[in-house]
């Protein structure tokens, strides 16, 4: 099967972040000293943060395996552009948001809700498609 244009650059975007993934786990363990010392709360920011960068970086690797595209196609580009940006937006949370359990995540508001936004509209499009072509499973 061929990856389009679109699929391909979702699937590097996700390669690309499993390689910040590794890279943030390994600043936690070296220059954060495995976040020993640090208090609770900063603490269990820089991990969500961490797993929330694996999480952006593993749907799009996903949807860039299995893409299909969206109908109508300015909602595939909104779609496609909020999945590429979220692995950016959680790398900006690791960053700057974790730091402070007193501040409101902003990154990780405008990465995370999104992302399940998309989420919810691939699942939905794919029963459309399913309903104009009569079809009765969710097998291509």
């Amino acid at each position: 099967m061929e990856m389009n244009r679109l699929g391909l650059f979702h699937f590097w975007i996700g390669v690309g972040g499993m390689c910040v993934f590794a890279l943030t786990g390994q600043y936690m363990d070296r220059v954060l000293d495995h976040l020993v010392g640090m208090s609770d709360g900063p603490r269990m920011l820089y991990r969500s943060a961490h797993i929330y960068i694996l999480l952006a970086s593993m749907m799009n690797l996903i949807y860039g395996i299995n893409f299909r595209p969206l109908r109508p196609d300015w909602l595939q580009g909104i779609c496609s552009f909020i999945i590429a940006l979220s692995p950016a937006l959680m790398l900006l949370e690791f960053y700057c948001g974790a730091v402070s359990v007193d501040q409101p995540r902003w990154y990780l508001m405008l990465g995370l809700y999104p992302l399940i936004g998309v989420t919810i509209l691939k699942v939905l499009n794919r029963f459309w498609d399913l309903a104009d072509v009569g079809g009765t499973t969710l097998t291509r």
